[in-house]
């Protein structure tokens, strides 16, 4: 990925936390910094997707969720049985 130098200003507190991360975590500030940019447009994305779903077929009922929520824990059974 190519990279281009800017200058951004950052609250002190940010900078203190940033530093204090990229040195347990190793790295570089401008790594640190490129990765919670692509990670945030990343759930951004995902934001707009879900909000663009419940506008095209509406928001999902407590019991889609509760459904929904025993797939994403590993519930595979409700996946071929249809239980709720």
């Amino acid at each position: 990925m190519a990279s281009e130098k800017v200058t951004i200003t950052l609250p002190k507190e940010v900078v203190r936390d940033v530093r204090r991360a990229v040195r347990r975590r190793g790295g570089s500030i401008s790594g640190y910094v490129a990765n919670a940019v692509i990670t945030y447009e990343r759930r951004e994305g995902l934001a707009q997707l879900l909000d663009d779903l419940d506008k095209e077929f509406g928001v999902p009922s407590e019991e889609e969720r509760r459904w929904a929520e025993r797939v994403v824990q590993g519930d595979e059974s409700i996946l071929y049985r249809g239980e709720s």
